[in-house]
């Protein structure tokens, strides 16, 4: 691990991931046919790998320190760099971090004193193909030199650099989607008036007459504008394929108050390695279990439980209105929670409810006023906010949760929950 330029090392065979050979009998195959055939199926799998999953470490690189041997060590790994190669050391790596240091001073912001070296690093790691088992070859070269030896092999491998913290080589991470972050509640890019026009709609999908339905349209188009935007990289000498750009590295780990001794023999210390610098790469099985799952305890996306109307169970049966929830909640908070609204183009809305809503199990009936057009729009509010919240039963703490609106909404939270918004009739 060194300051050096990195160098992606031996040539890889044709990277045209949309050409290849279009073989037919008798064909006369050259050096350039071969490479197209081998580097087609490479190049549509680093198209893939920098798009779909973009770089990141998949197992393993763990780094430390060990202070006798004052070695800097990363474990075996396999990651993805931005321009979609697999990087991969199979074996425990380590540099004598005494040397590095000897051999890179210059480049280093040293905070230590009365002899002793500290600063701050960033271990990272970059492709590397190499040429491997030589073998004769079978004619000699034009140039007149006499036949020799060509390589047989191309191996991918990696190569670590240990770089200053401060470095202008150390890679930024890039969120992508910033859109889709910020209706998720993640740290985004994002500017007004774009961004309050999105958290606008966003607060809305609650009283949408599907809330469901009103999300995912949401999500759908802020992912297309997100991905509109993103394009490959224009720089000079980029890729024109791939977002990404030479040295394409790959952060493992970030670590903090590097040190070596002022006594001799030195040794090495530190104050902490942070994994959680570079990019984890996590398989799709468990990122659909995340998003299966309500939130992560005591975070602001965590859903808190309370009970929900079911989307599309609004049913009309005469002077009545049935909805089903998914628990039981208290009948009184039910009944102070609930209103039915009766649309008229030339007035508006007006009170349709024809008394208390009763609960059975988990099925809602309500009246309605007598004789309504059997077409008639009626929408049904439960509400989950405000001052008087339809609520679950109290849990062990004594504190009632309240209504978490429709099936498929956002999250409601312990204290503040989600109005429930239902429409039903018009003419069919």
């Amino acid at each position: 691990m060194v300051v050096t330029t990195a160098s992606s090392g031996a040539p890889i065979p044709a990277t045209d991931p949309f050409t290849t050979v279009a073989a037919h009998f008798g064909m006369l195959l050259g050096v350039s046919d071969l490479e197209a055939v081998i580097g087609h199926a490479w190049a549509k799998m680093r198209l893939h790998n920098a798009w779909l999953h973009g770089q990141g470490v998949v197992w393993g690189g763990g780094v430390s320190v060990d202070a006798d041997s004052r070695e800097v060590r990363v474990e075996p790994f396999l990651a993805l760099d931005g321009l979609g190669h697999e990087l991969t050391i199979a074996t425990t790596s380590c540099v004598d971090l005494s040397a590095w240091y000897a051999a890179n001073s210059a480049s280093v912001t040293n905070r230590g004193t009365d002899g002793v070296v500290k600063f701050d690093a960033v271990v990272v790691a970059h492709f590397r193909a190499c040429l491997d088992k030589p073998v004769p070859t079978l004619i000699s070269p034009c140039d007149g030199s006499s036949a020799g030896t060509e390589y047989s092999r191309l191996h991918e491998t990696a190569e670590l650099f240990l770089l200053p913290a401060d470095s202008p080589d150390v890679p930024a991470r890039v969120d992508h989607y910033p859109r889709l972050r910020l209706l998720r509640g993640l740290p985004s890019t994002v500017a007004d008036p774009e961004r309050t026009g999105l958290l606008t709609q966003a607060a809305a999908v609650s009283t949408a007459a599907d809330p469901g339905q009103a999300w995912l349209t949401l999500l759908r188009n802020a992912a297309a504008a997100d991905v509109v935007e993103r394009h490959p990289s224009t720089g000079p000498g980029d890729d024109p394929l791939y977002d990404a750009s030479e040295p394409a590295y790959v952060v493992l780990a970030s670590v903090t108050g590097l040190t070596l001794s002022a006594s001799t023999p030195r040794v090495a210390g530190v104050e902490t390695i942070e994994s959680g610098a570079r990019i984890s790469q996590v398989d799709t099985a468990t990122l659909v279990d995340l998003a299966a799952a309500p939130g992560t305890p005591g975070g602001a996306a965590a859903d808190a439980g309370g009970p929900r109307v079911v989307a599309g169970s609004l049913a009309r049966a005469g002077d009545t209105v049935t909805f089903e929830l998914t628990a039981p909640v208290v009948v009184p908070t039910l009944v102070s929670a609930t209103s039915i609204y009766l649309f008229d183009p030339a007035a508006g809305w007006s009170d349709a409810g024809a008394g208390a809503p009763t609960l059975a199990g988990t099925t809602v009936t309500a009246p309605l006023t007598a004789g309504l057009d059997p077409v008639a729009v009626l929408r049904v509010v439960v509400a989950g906010s405000g001052p008087v919240p339809a609520v679950g039963p109290p849990g062990a703490d004594g504190r009632p949760v309240p209504l978490a609106g429709v099936t498929g909404g956002p999250p409601g939270t312990a204290d503040v929950g989600v109005d429930a918004v239902l429409t039903i009739g018009g003419a069919v």
